[in-house]
């Protein structure tokens, strides 16, 4: 990660300096350009006004006058002090222009007849750069390069640290440990990122956490219907009568059926473990939905007295939730109840401002305080003799808090046991919103 960002961050100075570079080359050209043509027009003047001067006066007197009156050096050259190819110029009566290296000069013949007795003025030399504006790009470069290679320091630098944060909690998921989890507290700069990131390793261990479970479910929960169906077989073998053959069908068939439940309840944890589908939620008539799941109820419990409660029997309680979820959450749960009742369970239910309460409660044993939370794990069974996976409460809970909701264990004014689940009313806002 730190070979990352130090190239990242000399790629990006080296861009910059390119930058100021090509700025700098292309305003230092048009500032010479534009340098030299001052330098030759205010060279120019003198010589202008030294042609007028020469009509009326000596040459002497002339370049006093212009020496008084311009800044730069001029002087009166002789033929002596020039070269051939130079007189032969002025020779012409043309002005000459000679540019060596940082210096700008003209030479003007005095005689303007053409036979170039009378010498010529140089006007110059005079210095066409000394050098300062070089000096002073350069210094500003450095300091812009400076103050941007610190601005860019002080961006990246958090960002890297939360990043390196990330990247060590993603070698301590890689050595084994599941747990491990970003504090998004620290990453104020990469807030969404460490969230998904939670997410995802969330999913990663509840994933491989399932898969262990669902293992030993299959090598534990299964044993038991399977050797209830070798045995139930091998009965069939040794019957007598058509009778006693049918009875040992029966109970073969009701082994099977209890293979196929816990198969199910399997599939079904796996997907709500795993895959977190959403709820489609719709609205829901509580009572009718009630009454159909305690007749099935009543099939497999036939010595349980299953009841309605008042305040579910005089309302007109309707719900938004998702109806598949809504049932399978009633009939685990009267399932559960009329397993461990002795005589009665009974089902009501109220709606509230914000949410939809039902309860199921039952006369039997009741679950002791310390086991209350314990039991909506899965595979959990507080009787190692009962019948199931203990799957049926985790599938509750899950299914609860896809809704949003929440599922508890009290003590039931019949005696036994009252698992309250209560259902968010936000559906139900956000159906409003929509209309």
């Amino acid at each position: 990660m730190t070979r990352l960002f130090i190239r990242f961050y000399v790629s990006v100075i080296a861009l910059l300096f390119l930058a100021l570079c090509i700025t700098v080359f292309a305003c230092k050209y048009r500032m010479d350009t534009d340098f030299d043509g001052i330098t030759e027009r205010a060279l120019g003047g003198g010589v202008s006004l030294a042609r007028k001067s020469l009509q009326g006066g000596s040459a002497d007197a002339t370049v006093e006058l212009l020496r008084r009156r311009f800044p730069y050096p001029i002087q009166n050259l002789s033929d002596e002090k020039t070269t051939a190819i130079v007189r032969e110029w002025l020779s012409r009566g043309d002005d000459l222009v000679v540019s060596d290296g940082g210096t700008l000069s003209v030479l003007t013949p005095l005689g303007r007849d053409g036979n170039g007795d009378a010498g010529s003025l140089q006007f110059g030399p005079v210095p066409v750069g000394d050098g300062t504006i070089e000096t002073d790009m350069l210094i500003a470069i450095g300091a812009v390069l400076l103050l941007v290679a610190i601005a860019i320091a002080s961006l990246l630098r958090p960002l890297a640290r939360q990043l390196r944060l990330m990247e060590q909690t993603a070698v301590e998921i890689a050595d084994g440990n599941l747990a491990a989890r970003v504090d998004v507290h620290q990453t104020d700069s990469a807030r969404t990122l460490a969230r998904a990131f939670n997410d995802m390793a969330a999913r990663t261990e509840a994933l491989l956490r399932t898969q262990r479970e669902l293992l030993q479910a299959v090598s534990h929960e299964l044993r038991t219907p399977l050797s209830r169906i070798h045995f139930a077989i091998d009965l069939i073998r040794t019957a007598h009568s058509d009778s006693e053959r049918d009875a040992r069908l029966q109970s073969l068939d009701a082994a099977a059926q209890d293979l196929d439940d816990t198969v199910g309840e399997l599939l079904q944890y796996v997907r709500l473990e795993t895959g977190v589908p959403q709820p489609e939620a719709e609205s829901v008539e509580l009572l009718p939905l009630v009454e159909e799941l305690i007749e099935k109820a009543s099939l497999t419990c036939r010595a349980t007295e299953f009841r309605i409660g008042p305040e579910l029997t005089r309302g007109n309680v309707r719900m938004v939730a998702d109806r598949n979820g809504l049932m399978r959450v009633l009939s685990n749960l009267l399932a559960n109840a009329g397993r461990f009742s002795q005589r009665q369970v009974q089902v009501d239910a109220r709606v509230s401002a914000t949410e939809t309460t039902i309860d199921v409660d039952d006369d039997g044993p009741g679950i002791s305080k310390p086991d209350r939370e314990r039991v909506f794990e899965p595979f959990v069974r507080l009787n190692e003799t009962d019948r199931g996976a203990g799957l049926g409460l985790a599938l509750v809970k899950r299914i609860l808090t896809n809704h949003r909701g929440t599922a508890v264990v009290l003590e039931s004014p019949l005696g036994g046991c009252r698992i309250r689940t209560c259902w968010s009313m936000q559906g139900r806002l956000d159906e409003e919103r929509t209309v």
